[in-house]
């Protein structure tokens, strides 16, 4: 937490931690998406038991034989929702449909051959391959979403960390760049290691603010703006607050002399006034 508030952290990071903080942001997301996580699996077990039965109950059983579709069941078959009565699943074997209706909120298509998966952004479709053989039914989809249920928190905590950690590294690189500027701005003369740990640091405000936000469903219009914003403000204070590192000695400043016992300052020249002693050869021989 002291991430949030204090220079002394951002003292600390630049001059004493090593790396490039990528361990920091992989601790702090592993901490992060435990909450996240589990409600998660809360929400899909609840849904599992309550919702979904009632989606399939009227589900046809399917049969699928080197990649042909068949079913007993009158087609094209409209599979909807209990309560809004809206189409999400449609089976036609038959021809009659060849794609997914636009406007509608069907997300997938089985034909005889093929299946049509719609999202928000596009609509793949996948061939069923001739080596392909299984059976459907809704006792056989009840048993797939229970199965994924009681392992939701182990197949989407490790997605969701790795999935994350890549990107927040990608952002850390671009906010340690954006850190540069600043570092001149200041003239601090930190090294783009330190800048690295302090961009990684910085970010913490905003993955708490997910958090939050991922924990109670609400989200702040153009949040994504907004948190880049955020970020960049973090990361010039804690330039801002960091020691400016000691520059090493100029290969051109002058040579400075110890006192001499001539009568000189220390780090001045012998004075002229002062001659030097005559080489060993020339001096008189001593008794």
């Amino acid at each position: 937490m002291l991430s949030l508030f204090s220079p002394d952290l951002y003292r600390d990071v630049a001059a004493n931690w090593r790396g490039v903080g990528f361990l920091y942001l992989l601790l702090l997301l592993a901490l992060t998406w435990i909450p996240v996580m589990y409600k998660g699996h809360v929400g899909f077990k609840e849904f599992s038991q309550t919702e979904f039965p009632n989606m399939i109950r009227d589900f046809p059983p399917i049969t699928i034989t080197k990649g042909v579709v068949s079913s007993p069941a009158p087609q094209p078959y409209y599979l909807r929702e209990t309560e809004s009565g809206k189409t999400f699943f449609i089976l036609d074997t038959t021809g009659q449909v060849t794609e997914l209706p636009p406007g509608d909120d069907s997300m997938i298509l089985l034909t005889k051959t093929e299946v049509f998966i719609r999202n928000q952004r596009e609509t793949k479709i996948v061939e069923l391959g001739k080596d392909f053989n299984n059976y459907v039914d809704r006792a056989k989809l009840q048993g797939w979403i229970d199965w994924l249920s009681s392992k939701f928190f182990l197949i989407f905590y490790p997605l969701a960390l790795i999935g994350s950690f890549i990107w927040r590294m990608i952002t850390t690189v671009i906010y340690a760049v954006i850190g540069l500027i600043f570092n001149s701005m200041y003239k601090k003369n930190l090294t783009f290691g330190a800048l690295m740990r302090l961009a990684a640091v910085s970010t913490s405000a905003v993955i708490y603010i997910d958090t939050v936000f991922d924990l109670t469903g609400k989200h702040i219009p153009h949040w994504n703006l907004l948190g880049f914003a955020l970020t960049c403000v973090y990361v010039s204070l804690a330039v801002r607050w960091t020691e400016a590192r000691a520059l090493p000695p100029s290969p051109y400043t002058p040579m400075q002399y110890p006192p001499s016992q001539y009568g000189g300052q220390p780090g001045a020249y012998p004075q002229a006034s002062a001659p030097y002693p005559p080489p060993p050869s020339q001096q008189p021989p001593t008794a």
